[in-house]
């Protein structure tokens, strides 16, 4: 497999200007993959995945879709930055821990995608815990990358110390690395969810939907703008 790999990436890879990243989406669960992207370069990084950064307290958690979530446990500081490097396809969520639970209950498979549908999530195996620490000398630059295998990553930035749980399926790899990319985002993100385009129009389609058939069974119903709440 390691030779097979090589190779794919020596046909893909282009000029050395300009290195490509590209997926291979049938490594799958078999290999402890979510269906992975093989990154080459900064520049490919930064053309191919976005960024969302927040500032998450003790007690708060960032989701990744319905398949990863971080939680920080105990920091000696009061906030950390947290970046998520992931497809701008995939939607992310700030919350509290607390209703950590009862958001993917109700969220996965539908705010919180991929999974792409509530019928996949029983389909991607049990849910494990796995602690992690994390220590930083900067508020400038990221301290340390907590990678999951074909999704992305989280870049952490603190000066001090944090304990976090890291939160994904059965079988799936998980790397603590030195931060792949130094510098944060250029903004912070409000709790509550981070969506994409595409799924914002999809939620607010099918509320409108919902309203025209509530109406039509009910023409005493007034009409009320559709909204995307937190």
């Amino acid at each position: 497999m390691g030779e097979s790999v090589k190779q794919l990436i020596q046909q893909h890879r282009g000029s050395p200007s300009e290195p490509e990243c590209f997926v291979m989406p049938y490594l799958v669960f078999c290999l402890g993959f979510f269906p992975p992207i093989i990154f080459l370069s900064q520049k490919s990084i930064r053309n191919n995945l976005s960024n969302s950064q927040g500032r998450c307290k003790h007690g708060q958690t960032v989701h990744i879709g319905g398949l990863v979530r971080l939680d920080l446990v105990h920091a000696s500081v009061e906030t950390i930055y947290v970046t998520v490097w992931a497809s701008p396809s995939v939607s992310l969520h700030l919350g509290k821990t607390e209703n950590a639970d009862e958001l993917m209950n109700k969220h996965a498979g539908v705010r919180l995608q991929p999974p792409i549908s509530i019928e996949r999530v029983s389909e991607l195996g049990e849910w494990q815990k796995r602690e992690v620490k994390a220590r930083g000398t900067s508020w400038d630059v990221k301290s340390m990358d907590v990678a999951v295998a074909g999704l992305g990553w989280f870049s952490l930035g603190l000066k001090g110390e944090a304990d976090l749980a890291l939160w994904t399926y059965d079988g799936i790899q998980i790397t603590l690395r030195e931060p792949l990319v130094l510098d944060r985002a250029a903004s912070i993100e409000r709790p509550g969810f981070w969506l994409p385009k595409a799924t914002l129009e999809a939620l607010a389609n099918s509320s409108k939907l919902e309203g025209q058939e509530a109406r039509a069974k009910n023409p005493l119903l007034k009409t009320n703008s559709t909204f995307i709440s937190d």
